[in-house]
């Protein structure tokens, strides 16, 4: 970021900082409409920001309540009180308090019971109710929305409050009816933290955010309707727009307010691109042109978790993988020329040594004289988007069970081995093999079972073939081997198909042990060679399975 200082008298002294302005502004309107371009991209995070604001702002006040509340107790119960009634941040109560409820008193009034020991030994204990609707009226308060929901939770999930009330009203009050989403969430952060899913008591799938009331085993849960937001994203499109616009209008102003002797207009454009850099959600990194760091917003610190007092000044290469260095030297040289680098994929290290796939845009950085002096970066961590992708693939071609090669990714190996067979001259074969008794054992024994059982043969098959060969699960109790290269003798490859199945068979018939079912696994098998591509790779299945299934008719004829 340039430094701005007061307008000198010459005016060969201020035009580079009225350039620099431009300069600034110019930086300014390119990272609004990058981030403008990625923020569809960014609207979970940016709807979990907003639940997790309101959540805070209702703890806030949820906790300045009960800390009142217990003022009281402490008085009551001959303790000295906090010598600031009304102090400017609500501490934490000291400890010995108690929470219990919600629960409905004497006059069948849901309340919370706060309780003390009282200063001396002996005394008797102390305890003060606040009815829940006092607690409730700062829920009321909070604008969510026709769907939206403010929720008030004991440590225990007992519901205190809720905005607006579920059906069957303050009747469900008390009960600890919640997503399996907010368990697991609060059994990994139990302070505070997000998550998505639909609301046990309407059953609305919301993005929630939760906070522990501070000093108080209560929670706050906010939470808004997910089809809320793609809406809310165009808005905020337009605004973002706006705000760059009128960042380089008001970058034009401080130029001639500049020239006028004044510079608290430059100032406001120094806020205002800081603001855009702090907020964002993309690492935004500059450096110099020998690659040393000059900024490192928030968003750099999440994704790559070094602080910003650890990277400035240091060079960027120490988030290069060792295989990436090269990377390095190409892009300064492009950065040199005037080039902007448009978003390429690659990978950087983060502070523990784990990799972060990004994607990543370099524009060159200017200063008022137009030469080039370092570049700005903008980095998105995709994980989330490779993960789906890897996710998208292994549905494609495999098995979900046994993962094992599905019927499409064998099809396309068949494929390449009649090719590879063609040009080699030497035998393949599919052996294709099922299961003798797999019915019983589920109707038996139940699906679980039937499928930890596939699983097993599913490993004890990789495990028995060569790693050039192909084992596949075309579904049920069905398996295909495909082994490749077995001379060019037709002879002699019969034999090796045939050693394959037998120890393929060796391996199926150890035992199996699960609880206390003890079973020994039978299957019956049938091959086909081929050698090129004349024959289809349906037929070639086709004929395995029909000798398989004479295997199978031979081996019930022989019981």
């Amino acid at each position: 970021m340039l430094l701005l200082r007061p307008r000198p008298s010459r005016l060969s002294d201020w035009l580079p900082y009225v350039l620099g302005v431009a300069v600034v502004a110019a930086l300014v309107f390119v990272l609004a409409a990058a981030s403008i371009r990625a923020e569809h991209e960014r609207r979970r995070a940016y709807a979990q920001g907003v639940v997790r604001n309101m959540a805070l702002l209702i703890e806030a006040q949820v906790a300045g309540l009960l800390w009142q509340a217990d003022l009281t107790l402490r008085r009551r119960a001959g303790l000295e009180p906090d010598p600031d009634p009304l102090p400017a941040a609500v501490p934490s109560p000291p400890p010995g308090l108690r929470l219990f409820g919600p629960e409905r008193d004497a006059r069948g009034q849901w309340v919370l019971r706060l309780q003390r020991d009282g200063a001396r030994a002996g005394s008797p204990v102390v305890e003060v109710q606040v009815p829940v609707d006092r607690l409730g009226a700062i829920l009321d308060r909070v604008q969510l929305g026709p769907y939206g929901a403010a929720t008030l939770r004991s440590a225990s999930m007992a519901l205190v409050w809720r905005q607006p009330m579920p059906p069957g009203g303050s009747a469900r009050l008390g009960s600890t009816e919640v997503s399996q989403g907010l368990r697991d969430a609060v059994a990994r952060s139990p302070e505070a933290g997000d998550f998505d899913a639909p609301t046990a008591l309407d059953g609305i799938a919301r993005l929630n955010a939760y906070q522990r009331v501070d000093g108080f085993p209560l929670y706050v849960i906010v939470g808004l309707p997910e089809d809320e937001f793609p809406r809310s994203w165009s808005r905020m499109d337009a605004a973002l727009m706006a705000m760059a616009l009128a960042t380089l209008l008001t970058a034009l102003l401080s130029a001639w307010v500049l020239y006028k002797g004044s510079r608290r207009q430059i100032d406001l454009v120094h806020r205002r691109f800081e603001a855009i850099v702090e907020g964002s959600h993309d690492a935004i990194v500059s450096k110099t042109l020998d690659g040393t760091v000059i900024s490192w917003n928030p968003a750099a610190e999440r994704i790559f978790g070094w602080r910003a007092s650890e990277m400035i000044g240091q060079s960027l290469l120490r988030l290069f993988p060792t295989e990436r260095l090269d990377e390095e030297p190409d892009i300064i040289a492009r950065i040199r020329r005037g080039e902007t680098i448009d978003a390429f994929e690659t990978e950087r290290l983060r502070a523990d040594g784990s990799r972060v796939p990004l994607s990543v845009t370099i524009s060159p950085v200017r200063d008022a004289d137009g030469r080039i002096v370092g570049a700005s970066k903008i980095a998105r961590d995709i994980g989330r988007q490779k993960a789906m992708e890897a996710e998208i693939r292994a549905l494609a071609f495999l098995d979900p069970l046994t993962q094992l090669p599905n019927r499409r990714l064998l099809r396309d190996r068949l494929q390449q081995a009649q090719q590879a067979s063609r040009r080699s001259g030497h035998w393949c074969a599919v052996v294709y093999m099922d299961l003798d008794g797999f019915k019983a054992l589920n109707d038996s024994h139940g699906h679980e079972v039937g499928d930890l059982l596939l699983q097993e043969i599913g490993r004890r098959l990789r495990a028995a073939v060569r790693e050039t060969d192909t084992v596949a699960r075309l579904g049920g109790d069905e398996f295909v081997l495909l082994c490749n290269d077995l001379g060019d003798d037709p002879g002699a490859a019969t034999e090796a198909v045939l050693a394959v199945e037998a120890k393929v068979v060796h391996a199926l018939e150890r035992p199996w042990q699960l609880r206390d079912i003890h079973l020994v696994p039978r299957a019956s098998l049938g091959h086909r060679l081929f050698r090129g591509v004349d024959e289809d790779v349906e037929l070639l299945l086709r004929e395995a399975d029909a000798r398989m299934y004479e295997d199978k008719q031979r081996r019930r004829a022989g019981r």
